[in-house]
């Protein structure tokens, strides 16, 4: 069974939720950023973060690639937001190094920009 999280926060929206936080059951931290929408259904990408980032992107002195870039050799996960919204994220783990997907947002994306 993979892994799941629960959506914390809602860091940035826009016609949906575009940025997110999440915790799994042990209480570690994630952040989720959408990377499309097929048939009503968004998909993320999620990658753990320490709370002190993830404080530091709230409050615009990192911007999110670079959240996400941090830490390469950590694991990082894909997930759908198709299930009713009191039910965990069920997080899908991906091989090979994020930096080389296309999931990644652009430079400089800070929140609410």
């Amino acid at each position: 069974m993979n892994a799941t999280i629960r959506p914390t926060k809602v860091l940035d929206y826009y016609d949906g939720v575009l940025v997110f936080t999440g915790k799994d059951a042990s209480g570690r931290q994630y952040v989720g950023s959408i990377i499309d929408t097929s048939d009503g259904i968004d998909r993320y990408l999620v990658k753990g973060a320490a709370p002190k980032r993830i404080q530091d992107l709230e409050n615009g002195r990192i911007d999110l690639r670079s959240l996400l870039l941090e830490n390469p050799s950590d694991r990082w996960y894909l997930t759908y937001d198709g299930n009713a919204p009191d039910q965990p994220l069920e997080l899908h783990i991906q091989e090979g190094p994020l930096e080389a997907t296309d999931f990644l947002p652009s430079d400089n994306y800070f929140l609410g920009d």
